[in-house]
């Protein structure tokens, strides 16, 4: 080893100012092609979510999520859960909350239409599709704000405590869905995805990401 550190001191010292100037502007273009593309490609990310947070779509979600809580949950965060579960089936099937609903339930509102629901005449007002826009959105910002140290202030800039507080419903309505029966349906099945190589058409794709991500986490993880 001590050999091997004389020689590169050697090495160095036969080096001349102008080989030193090359290898140092080689390492610092290797390093800006790296890094240039990642940043402009962050900074278009977070410019959309910009432009996302004066949408209308967003100023729908927002209200609607800010009406859930302070009308219907009267400002408590502990009545989330059950008033969360009152619109999700109110707006999904058009029926009534009740805590003996089981799955076979479900299958009946599902051979009659779901008629009544809100999700059939205007899905887009079901607050279950815009918590999950806005969870969506935050997810983004949430990248944003790993990426580096100046997206995190940025983000304190552009950004209010007030989507802290927001932020807090969403996550109160994920954990009561991800603890109920009901509201998180199992997908397990015991159907037999083959390799893509031996799949045809678009399955070949779908069937390729599946075994990606059969060997990933159940949820989103950092």
């Amino acid at each position: 080893m001590t050999e091997f550190i004389q020689d590169l001191c050697n090495w160095k010292n036969t080096l001349s100012p102008t080989d030193c100037i090359t290898i140092l502007i080689a390492f610092l273009t290797l390093i800006a092609t790296i890094y240039i593309p990642k940043r402009i490609m962050q900074e278009q990310t977070y410019q959309g979510l910009l432009s996302d947070c004066r949408s209308y779509d967003y100023a729908v979600a927002i209200q609607s999520v800010i009406e859930f809580f302070t009308v219907e949950c009267k400002g408590d965060i502990n009545n989330v859960a059950e008033k969360y579960k009152e619109r999700f089936f109110n707006d999904m099937y058009g029926v009534p909350y009740s805590k003996n609903i089981e799955l076979s339930d479900i299958q009946n509102w599902y051979s009659s239409g779901y008629k009544d629901s809100i999700a059939q005449k205007e899905p887009s007002l079901c607050l279950h599709y815009q918590r999950r826009f806005l969870a969506q959105f935050f997810y983004q910002l949430d990248l944003c704000a790993r990426f580096s140290r100046s997206y995190r202030k940025r983000i304190q800039h552009d950004f209010t405590t007030s989507e802290a507080n927001l932020i807090r419903i969403l996550i109160a309505i994920d954990e009561e869905i991800n603890a109920d029966d009901i509201l998180k349906k199992s997908l397990d099945s015991d159907f037999r995805v083959r390799q893509a190589k031996y799949v045809r058409g678009m399955n070949t794709f779908l069937a390729h990401l599946y075994h990606i991500l059969r060997e990933s986490k159940p949820q989103m993880q950092y």
